[in-house]
């Protein structure tokens, strides 16, 4: 086999596990092509079944992209343009702040709470998937993802065909597979003549720390020439709170002002690279007219924060704070059935990550069988019509659960666990710290600033509306996820988790 371009010296190719399906659904299909696909097309002809391209770029924040108002750097330029092309959520928010609770929120329309998969070492309760949907739906669905542990988890589930890029290990960092592997694994699976539309979910790394990492070219892209390359160039600049914490030789303290902005210039070289391999992707399957009848979604499972909040620089997994849980969602009808007329729609109105499953079933016209999502349908919305609107968005996160293990105490056990959730407004915010037992309310243009206090009757609506959502969240029992010492070893060298029994 043939290595794609892309790999580092001595990587191989990508391996491919195909699966027979976990709990086929009815066969729905016939009943959504006799109701209609619901995206248009002329009356003389029956509709086209859209193949459904679902993007996730991991740590992609919404305000660092020029069609969310950057303009600091041309970063972007081919997500720009399909901007232009799509309809354009400006308010858009994940479910949580890390990759696997986020990711599976965005596959079942359901928050951390209710679909079981708070934390790497839990797994996806058993509810209905997009891509199980998909399948009964008579689609051929497709996952690429550079972190092969999210197909350990549970987000494998409905997916004929997964494909695991390997990656090269190197000290204080790990090489995942890149964007240029991915699409060299993924486009001749796309472009295949086939009967079946697919639904492919394309889950792409390269905004991730260690940022960057692509090459000096893209390091270098916007950086300060005076600043070492090495600066930011391996694990131990990143995670970093005020103090040196256990486990982490580097703290803000290490760093000087210009070393920090220079780590945040390599997140743009990153987000860079990233936007001109998406570039290639859509030229390949525009070039194979593939293109125009494909419905595409992309978004983020969160973003980043860089060093705009004390608690820890240049990372996700803590923070609910918009830098974080404000990304980006771009809706492109496929132009065959009509999409250009929806081109450039910007909506004002609030999004949440569990609002995808349903809103893709509907533009796809897929029965949504036993599933009940927490998230409304958007589709309205995307064709410019009346329909429900957002009101608030929940988000929650919590790290590893120690409850009830040797030797940790329940106090112990919470303060690693540091569950906290969050109820958003269009104006403000309001922030629970579950296991540190407080409260804190911020305008959203100031998250520094705590209001909780200073303003006692706007902190008590909030605090009713959120115990109104967490009244209507059901918990789902969820089973540890026995990942292997292979997986729990490349978390830990990704930060993800402490190689030391004791971390968090």
């Amino acid at each position: 086999m043939s290595t794609p371009r892309g790999l580092p010296p001595g990587r191989r190719a990508a391996s491919v596990r195909t699966r027979g399906l976990s709990r086929p659904r009815r066969a729905l299909y016939l009943l959504a092509l006799a109701l209609g696909l619901g995206l248009g097309g002329c009356q003389d002809e029956p509709p086209r079944t859209p193949h459904v391209l679902f993007i996730t770029l991991d740590s992609v924040r919404a305000d660092r992209l020029g069609s969310y108002g950057y303009q600091q750097r041309d970063c972007t330029p081919v997500l720009d343009a399909l901007a232009t092309e799509s309809v354009l959520f400006e308010q858009s928010f994940a479910a949580s702040s890390f990759t696997p609770p986020s990711h599976a929120s965005l596959f079942t329309g359901l928050y951390p709470s209710e679909h079981g998969l708070t934390y790497w070492n839990r797994k996806l309760a058993d509810v209905p998937t997009a891509a199980e949907l998909f399948a009964a739906a008579g689609y051929r669905t497709l996952a690429i993802s550079p972190l092969k542990t999210l197909f350990l988890v549970g987000l494998e589930r409905g997916f004929e065909q997964t494909f695991e890029l390997p990656f090269v290990q190197e000290q204080g960092r790990m090489l995942l597979g890149d964007a240029e592997a991915i699409n060299a694994t993924i486009l001749p699976e796309l472009t295949a003549p086939g009967e079946r539309p697919f639904f492919a979910w394309l889950h792409y790394y390269d905004a991730h720390r260690v940022y960057g990492r692509q090459g000096e070219q893209w390091a270098r892209r916007y950086t300060d020439a005076r600043v070492p390359l090495a600066v930011g160039d391996s694990e131990d600049y990143y995670q970093l709170g005020p103090e040196p914490r256990p486990g982490k030789a580097m703290s803000q303290a290490d760093l000087n002002p210009a070393q920090a902005r220079f780590i945040s210039d390599r997140y743009d070289g990153g987000l860079a690279y990233l936007d001109q391999q998406l570039g290639k992707l859509f030229d390949a399957l525009e070039a194979a007219g593939v293109l125009d009848d494909t419905l595409i979604v992309i978004t983020a499972d969160h973003g980043e924060v860089l060093s705009e909040h004390a608690e820890q620089w240049f990372s996700h997994d803590p923070h609910l704070v918009d830098e974080n849980i404000r990304v980006p969602l771009l809706l492109r009808l496929p132009p065959s059935a009509g999409g250009a007329e929806h081109a450039g729609r910007r909506v004002a109105s609030l999004a949440s990550g569990v609002d995808l499953l349903p809103t893709l079933l509907s533009l796809a016209g897929v029965d949504a069988g036993s599933s009940r999502p927490s998230g409304i349908d958007l589709a309205p919305l995307v064709r410019g019509a009346g329909g429900a609107r957002r009101e608030v968005v929940f988000a929650e996160r919590q790290a590893k659960d120690r409850r009830g293990e040797d030797g940790v105490s329940d106090d112990e056990a919470l303060r690693l666990r540091d569950m906290s959730r969050m109820l958003r407004t269009v104006t403000h915010k309001l922030v629970h710290h579950v296991d540190r037992g407080t409260f804190a309310l911020y305008d959203v243009n100031d998250e520094r600033t705590d209001l909780f206090g200073s303003r006692p009757e706007q902190a008590a609506a909030l605090v009713a509306r959120y115990q109104a959502e967490l009244a209507r969240l059901s918990t789902l029992q969820s089973a540890d996820s026995g990942l292997d010492d292979e997986a729990l070893a490349q978390l830990a060298e990704l930060g993800y988790l402490s190689k030391a029994p004791d971390g968090q």
